[in-house]
């Protein structure tokens, strides 16, 4: 105990972690808007429900804390008979989504449950304005995909990748997304609570596993070198849907249309980490 006690003293000497909630992180909330229901500081497929579509994220009594979380679940329309996947986005607006946050955050948690009919996905974007291409720059990422059966609570925390970046951003994008196949497979669902971003003061920050990426930007072969044993790779659009995958440590990505891709990549001792790539 004594040993543990001087561990904790000598991180809070060093390193400070402030932790902050997303807007209704913990999805306690949540209001009726034009006939359909949404969480508050979130927008979602429910807005299709304007239309007569079935709502595909709700709040749902069994949360890891408080009373709500929110299911987001693949639904089939009773109307139409299509299957259609629940997408959850921070913000209050579809033509600009996103928060404003100003610091840069080292990490993002969460607790989630999932059914598995389906792979889910989960993406995070730090941005920042560039005034002067007119466009906004992406800082920093982290993504997860959820490819696991848990009818329990599970915490899942995400170390964003800066890469070579060193500007604080200024915006945070964050979705869910119920169904990463093509077809969607109904009934897939992803309960969601306690959302929270990490900020990191000193020396000790989480760190991803290590791993080279060359050429990047590439127009044809990529390469990547780790001291971990590099299992798979797959390559997904930032829709989240999958594009390819290898099992070799080079490989060519010639055919993909240029464009930003995920790299997510597993290793042998059951590892992930997140990269984005650029295909010129």
């Amino acid at each position: 105990m004594k040993y543990l006690l001087s561990a904790i003293v000598l991180f809070c000497l060093y390193s400070v972690v402030a932790a902050q909630q997303l807007p209704n992180g913990s999805f306690e909330n949540w209001s009726l808007k034009n006939e359909y229901i949404e969480p508050e500081g979130w927008i979602s497929t429910n807005a299709y429900a304007y239309f007569g579509a079935v709502e595909t994220c709700y709040p749902f009594e069994d949360a890891h804390t408080g009373k709500w979380a929110a299911k987001l679940e693949t639904r089939i329309d009773p109307l139409t008979n299509d299957t259609l996947r629940a997408l959850m986005v921070v913000g209050d607006s579809y033509d600009f989504p996103g928060i404003p946050l100003y610091q840069k955050y080292n990490s993002v948690s969460f607790y989630y449950k999932h059914n598995l009919k389906d792979t889910a996905l989960a993406a995070f974007f730090l941005t920042k304005w560039n005034a002067t291409k007119n466009k906004r720059d992406t800082l920093a990422s982290a993504f997860n995909f959820f490819t696991d059966s848990s009818s329990i609570y599970k915490q899942k925390s995400l170390v964003f990748d800066y890469g070579q970046n060193t500007a604080k951003p200024d915006t945070c994008i964050a979705f869910f997304l119920s169904s990463l196949k093509e077809k969607a497979n109904p009934y897939n669902f992803l309960l969601l609570d306690d959302i929270s971003v990490d900020v990191f003061l000193g020396i000790d920050e989480p760190q991803l596993p290590q791993i080279e990426i060359y050429p990047n930007p590439s127009n044809s072969i990529i390469s990547l070198n780790s001291p971990l044993q590099i299992q798979s790779v797959s390559v997904y659009s930032l829709t989240g849907k999958l594009i390819m995958q290898s099992e070799v440590n080079t490989f060519s990505i010639s055919q993909l249309t240029p464009a930003t891709y995920i790299l997510w990549v597993k290793f042998s001792n059951g590892q992930t980490v997140s990269k984005t790539i650029i295909k010129q």
